[in-house]
């Protein structure tokens, strides 16, 4: 094969597997729904059921299943999942969808990376600090700033499910951190 070939080849795949990681979330979502209140755990069991039986990484199936649930209902266009994973915490998606519809895409292809739609969406107020705390800022600490600073009965949809999916990130990672300290399996 020529070098273009495989460029060619090469990207053909990646959008498979694009497709494929939104897909897989959409699905893991609707079978354990984040914050399902009818589930203890919120879907963490589901979930971890889901992905013993589909063959998948839990902590890959996870991820796909916060991104899809963060674009719930948004029109997201063609864009690759690893962006939307980027921009999962824009307040403002749909609006943001448009604005990068209609601003030219700073690459060759014509495709927006993730660092310059995640750039774009900070200089047009798509994204705010309060809408992604530093990276260093544990899911721990990040929930106890929300629930220090908006009473439960004020928080709307999208605060709700951001809370729930870190809820049920922080169980699964204590879980983690409890079999790795003890060396015995936690039930889940």
């Amino acid at each position: 094969m020529t070098d273009d070939e495989l460029v060619a080849e090469g990207t053909k795949l990646v959008q498979v597997i694009e497709r494929a990681q939104m897909t897989l979330g959409m699905l893991a979502l609707e079978y354990a729904p984040i914050g399902d209140p009818s589930v203890k755990t919120g879907g963490y069991d589901r979930l971890q059921e889901y992905a013993t039986a589909i063959g998948c990484d839990f902590g890959t199936l996870r991820n796909y299943r916060a991104v899809a649930a963060a674009w719930k209902g948004v029109d997201h266009g063609e864009h690759k999942f690893s962006l939307l994973k980027g921009l999962a915490p824009v307040h403002d998606k749909p609006g943001l969808m448009t604005a990068l519809a209609a601003a030219p895409a700073p690459t060759k292809s014509g495709r927006w990376t993730v660092v310059a739609a995640q750039q774009f969406a900070r200089e047009h107020g798509f994204w705010t600090p309060e809408d992604s705390p530093p990276d260093h800022v544990s899911p721990l600490r990040r929930l106890r700033s929300w629930i220090a600073s908006v009473p439960v009965a004020e928080l709307d949809d999208r605060q709700r499910a951001d809370l729930l999916a870190v809820v049920d990130e922080t169980r699964g990672d204590l879980l983690l951190l409890r079999e790795y300290l003890t060396g015995q399996r936690v039930k889940r």
